[in-house]
């Protein structure tokens, strides 16, 4: 017996070292995936589609790296790093599209690494790996999704959706890929994904994280990404390969964190629409493509038919001139997220509308045709939807369009199937990143209009799940109503985007109605060729002759004289249509008055238009953010009593302990390794602040600071609220050196106000806020006379105007008395008559 326990003992003992030697096996072998899936990624990052591209600015030193890789791994890690070992960062791969640098921490046994590509100025995060986590044997997958929920989310999940495959995947029975039919590799045999969605109300392309945990729960990895993964089976004998990722945790959207208050600048209410005019010269084409079945969720079909019933049900469009190409086109089988089939019919009368798929192939067909059909006299209506995104390889502007079946047109692609249509020719565009088509499609005789800038993501905000916000307040501009959220081919509210009261809606005022209705993440651009044009092309073909009073027109006021005070001079002003006719039968009368630019006394630091979102950073609990300014940028000694910063968004929530300090350095730029100065400040203004507006935000300072015109200026800001929002932008210029630090977080490291030199680790930027300094712009008032409603006769009014008082800079202006109809002169100068002698 006893021969028999020790026997039972030493075979229990040897099943531990097995157990323990598998575990280390295991361990070792997951630490060696990761590194080769790490260093995979990092050439494939620097790896330029074009051959002949030229080499990416290139001086990235390791401190400059560690700089940037410590706040993102501080982020990334559920436990402060500063108390960690570091290593030195290391640099794994460059080429022309930039470097990759690493850097990693560790803690009871658990290494975790950092990497980012520096391409330019700019850092992208990578990847982020923990390694050597607790082992646990035969875990389900509840239990990998704990892990993952630990490792990667902190366990918090309110700004994002988790998706996930719901079984331990393997590469002989999976592939993975991203859009643009691209292979994603994962570091082991067998794994579990998953994939973070850190964007959920955006379109694509926006930040998401690709995830991957180990068999046993040893080690996670992340790939952070712009385009949603795709798990498919490869057991999958269909043509349609759909995702094996399923919702895990949805994303339960705040639609009210995202509507934008009452816009200030809407027309009169109560005008009539007219949708009269020539449509059989008018042609149309709507693209929504969706990429996959996963991706293509219900808002673009309903931005596509919305489109679709206005031009055909409003205008009257012969459907013949209206070609739409939606994801599938008539195909039966389910091609949205929610497993149903587009509708074909997009206006409600029970035919199908929908002519063929939305493939590189079919539009580039129908562009063709359009080509050799469109006559100079004609015009022609481009709507595109969905998704869109960067180039891979491709330049700052170079972009894409997402159409179906996983294929992408490019910009460049668009201009060249565009650019020989000898119409009129006007884009609307709802996808992400469309602003980069604005420098493509600047051909002559060209209108475009998009939801978002040429790096930006487009949202669907207030109007989800039905629409995207900004299409959705485009087209109901056109249309002169709102549409039912599920038959968008039916009227419900009505509105007005009729600026100009002329009964017609053009391009150029739908575009304005879009952009006063718009959510706040998004940032519409626009573009002419000629100037004006957009205000000339409507939906319709209206007889100039029919588009009735639409802007007063003054004749120039020579400006290479003064006007002086008291001594009157001739005006003209002609009541014209948009197109340039006088309308005869307009007899006003028109208010005249004279206005005037105040007088500004301000000194402005900065004239760039980069939207930054420091130091208004509400995305996250507190933020600070501190800046040199050089002497030659402030103008001299002065007190300063107050500035103002150039505010893009308003921050959605109330900054708390808003505090603005002030101090003379003689830095002139942050050195490698910056710290945050923690005495000597002057604080210069303190209070818990709401930003309700776009422009100048002015602060008037509770102690002035007195800055002695030789030193660089120092100023820091930062807030301490205890949640989080959408997050405030302002106004920001690229300096040559790294004038700013910064760091958000949430609440990590308690009030920013008492951050020690290094804790947390600042980030350097080139960027500073644009500043104005002095008090504000005071206000400059001009009589003049007539000072009454003037009537016209013919539609013309001649008459002299005399200034009453001196102003730099001053304009005439005129308005009907019951209209909205207006306009102004051009600027010119008034002085006292001691002067003119």
């Amino acid at each position: 017996m006893n021969k028999l326990r020790t026997g039972s003992a030493w075979a229990g003992r040897l099943i531990c070292i097995m157990a323990l030697l598998l575990t280390t096996a295991t361990a070792n072998a997951e630490n060696t995936g990761v590194k080769a899936w790490t260093a995979a990624i990092a050439a494939d990052a620097v790896r330029w589609t074009s051959a002949t591209a030229p080499p990416d600015y290139m001086s990235g030193s390791g401190t400059e790296a560690g700089e940037r890789l410590l706040p993102l791994l501080d982020r990334a890690v559920p436990v402060p790093v500063k108390s960690l070992p570091l290593t030195t960062p290391e640099l794994g791969a460059t080429d022309k599209g930039g470097e990759v640098w690493s850097m990693s921490a560790q803690e009871d046994g658990v290494t975790y690494v950092m990497g980012s590509r520096r391409r330019g100025e700019a850092w992208q995060p990578l990847y982020f790996c923990a390694t050597g986590l607790t082992v646990q044997p035969d875990p389900v997958f509840d239990e990998a999704l704990a892990r993952m929920l630990s490792v990667v989310l902190h366990n918090g999940t309110a700004r994002v959706q988790v998706s996930g495959v719901p079984y331990l995947a393997r590469v002989d029975q999976v592939s993975l890929e991203t859009w643009g039919k691209r292979e994603i590799k994962a570091p082991w045999d067998a794994y579990w994904v998953f994939m973070v969605d850190d964007a959920p109300l955006a379109n694509w392309a926006h930040p998401c994280r690709y995830v991957f945990v180990s068999p046993d729960l040893s080690a996670v990895v992340v790939r952070y990404a712009y385009t949603p993964l795709a798990v498919l089976p490869l057991s999958t004998q269909t043509t349609r390969s759909e995702s094996a990722l399923e919702t895990i945790i949805p994303f339960v959207p705040d639609l009210t964190s995202g509507k934008q208050e009452a816009p200030e600048e809407l027309p009169r209410a109560g005008s009539m629409r007219r949708y009269d005019g020539d449509v059989s010269n008018c042609y149309a084409v709507i693209v929504s493509g969706g990429y996959n079945l996963e991706n293509n969720h219900i808002r673009y079909w309903g931005d596509a038919a919305f489109t679709y019933s206005t031009l055909t049900l409003k205008y009257g469009y012969p459907k013949n001139n209206v070609y739409a190409l939606i994801s599938d086109g008539l195909d039966p089988a389910p091609d949205r997220s929610d497993d149903t089939n587009s509708p074909t019919d997009l206006d409600g009368d029970g035919s199908p509308d929908t002519r063929a798929s939305a493939t590189k192939a079919n539009i580039s067909n129908v562009f063709a045709a359009l080509q050799t059909q469109l006559q100079p006299t004609d015009q022609l209506f481009v709507f595109f939807t969905d998704h869109g995104g960067p180039t891979i390889g491709g330049g700052e502007w170079d972009v894409n369009l997402v159409l179906w079946d996983e294929e992408l047109l490019t910009d460049y692609e668009l201009a060249a199937l565009t650019e020989s249509i000898p119409c009129p020719v006007f884009f609307a565009m709802e996808q992400c990143f469309g602003g980069g088509f604005l420098d493509n499609l600047n051909q002559t005789n060209r209108a475009i209009a998009t939801a978002a800038r040429f790096d930006e993501s487009s949202y669907a905000g207030d109007t989800y799940p039905y629409f995207n916000q900004w299409a959705y307040h485009f087209t109901a501009a056109l249309r002169g109503f709102y549409p039912d959220n599920e038959k968008p081919w039916i009227d419900t509210e009505p509105c007005n985007a009729d600026f100009n009261e002329d009964l017609y809606v053009s391009f150029e005022e739908a575009y304005r109605y879009a952009v006063l209705h718009k959510n706040p993440y998004d940032h519409p651009m626009y573009s002419e060729n000629p100037s004006g044009s957009g205000k000339q092309l409507f939906p319709t073909l209206p007889d100039p002759k029919d588009l009735g009073m639409g802007e007063l027109v003054f004749d120039p006021i020579p400006t290479r004289l003064y006007q002086v005070v008291d001594r009157p001079f001739s005006v003209r002003i002609t009541a014209q249509n948009v197109f340039g006719n006088i309308i005869a039968d307009y007899s006003g009368p028109a208010a005249l008055r004279a206005e005037a630019k105040p007088m500004d006394t301000g000194r402005y630091v900065g004239t760039g238009t980069k939207n930054w979102e420091y130091p208004l950073r509400t995305d996250y609990m507190d933020t600070r953010t501190q800046v040199i300014y050089p002497p030659e940028l402030l103008g001299g000694a002065r007190t300063i009593d107050g500035f103002a910063l150039e505010v893009v968004t308003p921050p959605s929530l109330t900054l708390n302990n808003w505090t603005i300090r002030m101090k003379h350095t003689s830095l002139s730029a942050y050195p490698e390794t910056p710290v945050w100065e923690t005495d000597g400040w002057t604080v210069v203004y303190a209070a818990n602040q709401t930003i309700s507006h776009t422009g100048w935000v002015y602060f008037e300072f509770i102690q002035p600071f007195e800055y002695d015109g030789e030193s660089h200026l120092m100023v820091d800001f930062s807030f301490y609220n205890d949640r989080y929002g959408r997050e405030g932008q302002c106004c920001a210029t690229k300096s040559g050196a790294n004038v700013s630090i910064s760091y958000a977080s949430d609440n990590e490291y308690g009030d920013p106000l008492l951050w020690s030199e290094d804790m947390p680790s600042p980030v350097k930027t080139w960027f500073f806020p644009n500043l104005r300094f002095g008090p504000p712009p005071v206000p400059v008032v001009v009589e003049v006379v007539p000072n009454y409603p003037v009537d016209f006769a013919g539609g013309v009014w001649t008459g002299l105007v005399k200034p009453l008082d001196p102003g730099a800079e001053v304009r005439l202006w005129t308005s009907d008395v019951d209209h909205s109809w207006q306009g102004g002169s051009n600027w010119f100068s008034v002085i006292e008559p001691v002067l003119a002698r």
